[in-house]
């Protein structure tokens, strides 16, 4: 019998609405709602993994929460499709099966109703509530296709590829907040200017910064103390010191392996320690090793704390309001005004600057902080109004950002009027909070016409 679902109903004891779906293409995400339960034939696995990322990527509760199951009977199901399914069934035994199925409704049936307006707000209630019910950790699956490497099936796929950062962030906040405890999986190495895993580590030639070198080995002969190139004594398999002329024979004895050099293949300079550097194939930044970004890939369990906001026992703490800043547009009306440069920038070829301040400051230590915070970011906002132009537009957006549109000042002038602006603010939150951490980062670029909006303030805000 086949229906909405587009798949076959299978009749089972519980007389639940079970369907099991072999085709893809056709298939309409809303009609998941009426389903109590779906199995999935693995046979196209690209069909089967899509499909049940689409829904639970889906930020309705009805969609996203329903139970999903994977028929494989001989294929072995890929990582992101199992940490999505709720089991894997290579022949499909109905006990079990609604078992599990009423195990997931019970647990479902205890959520209640909870508000959400924002995407945010939705996004956490769907964490919470989807770990809950499975009692499953939120854990990280390796992909090559993704920012940093690994990605989050269950959330990553609500933030830009470019902004797994900003998803690693509110993962840790919510762990300060006692709604997770996070444990420890591995240590990522990040370009620091886009926060990329796909990185290629360099060795450079310290004289003319060539990549192109080769890898030399040496031989010290004992007796005559000669240390010279491995290919300058011959034959390896009858050594002679070209200083002295006797054979080499027992390794130890005779002779030691020191330590290689390299030789460079351009200005053929020879040296024993290379210059190590790293290049990001992502934005094409090259920087050192010491000024990559290091972040922890964690798994994330929800507390008891967590349940009770799943369930809805609790509700999340209202956001604190922005501070009002005389002088300040709102965070609305300055996208507007970088709309406008935008558009302007690309029919005049005009070059704006535009820049931010951002203050830098862990979730817990601005929650211990309170109205206190919210007073120091309008003293803040006090001194950047005064310090900048009279025709800057200037507003505070999400996580403590200042952002300022410089239509007269160059990128140069508003580089330098920033780097003024950090060392200021710096000092002045140093005397004000001294047993706190929190620092400033400021940043200026071109409004070039290239860029959309939402590109544009993504890349500022974080």
């Amino acid at each position: 019998m086949y229906s909405e679902i587009n798949g076959r109903k299978l009749s089972n004891s519980a007389n639940k609405e079970i369907y099991l779906i072999t085709e893809y293409k056709l298939q309409n995400i809303k009609n998941v709602v009426i389903c109590d339960a779906l199995i999935l034939d693995y046979t196209d696995s690209e069909g089967c993994r899509n499909f049940v990322k689409e829904i639970r990527n889906s930020l309705i509760e009805s969609i996203y929460l329903v139970p999903v199951f994977i028929y494989s009977q001989y294929t072995e199901v890929d990582d992101i499709t199992s940490y999505l399914c709720d089991g894997i069934f290579s022949s499909i035994n109905e006990n079990t099966l609604v078992e599990k199925i009423q195990a997931l409704i019970q647990r479902r049936d205890q959520l209640k109703v909870v508000e959400a307006s924002t995407t945010e707000s939705r996004i956490l209630n769907k964490l919470l509530r989807y770990q809950y019910t499975r009692n499953k950790e939120l854990t990280p699956v390796i992909n090559s296709k993704s920012h940093i490497g690994y990605e989050y099936p269950l959330v990553s796929n609500h933030f830009a590829n470019e902004e797994s950062a900003a998803l690693i962030d509110m993962l840790n906040n919510l762990t300060e907040n006692d709604y997770f405890v996070k444990q420890f999986v591995d240590r990522v190495n990040l370009c620091n200017q886009c926060n990329s895993a796909f990185l290629n580590y360099r060795e450079s030639c310290p004289k003319c910064n060539s990549y192109n070198l080769v890898a030399e080995g040496l031989i010290h002969h004992i007796d005559c103390g000669y240390i010279g190139l491995e290919k300058a004594f011959g034959n390896p398999r009858q050594l002679i010191c070209p200083n002295c002329e006797k054979q080499l024979w027992q390794l130890g004895s005779d002779y030691t392996k020191p330590s290689g050099t390299y030789s460079c293949n351009n200005c053929k300079h020879l040296f024993r320690e290379s210059v190590k550097k790293v290049f990001c194939f992502n934005c094409k930044n090259t920087t050192t090793p010491e000024f990559l970004t290091h972040t922890n890939i964690n798994s994330y369990k929800i507390t008891d704390n967590g349940i009770k906001m799943a369930i809805g026992e609790i509700k999340k703490e209202v956001e604190k309001a922005e501070p009002s800043v005389s002088g300040f547009v709102s965070f609305t009306t300055f996208t507007t005004f970088l709309e406008y440069e935008i558009q302007r920038a690309k029919t005049t070829n005009s070059a704006v600057s535009i820049g931010k301040i951002k203050i830098d400051i862990s979730l817990n230590d601005k929650n211990r902080l309170g109205v206190r915070f919210l007073k120091l970011l309008e003293e803040i906002g006090d001194f950047i109004k005064n310090t900048s132009l009279s025709g800057d537009i200037i507003t505070i957006g999400p996580n403590d950002v200042f952002l300022i549109i410089s239509p007269f000042n160059s990128l140069t002038k508003l580089d330098f009027l920033l780097g003024n602006m950090q060392i200021s603010v710096q000092k002045m939150i140093s005397i004000a909070f001294p047993d706190f951490d929190i620092s400033v980062r400021v940043k200026s670029n071109f409004i070039d016409g290239r860029t959309q909006k939402n590109e544009m303030i993504n890349e500022l805000i974080r």
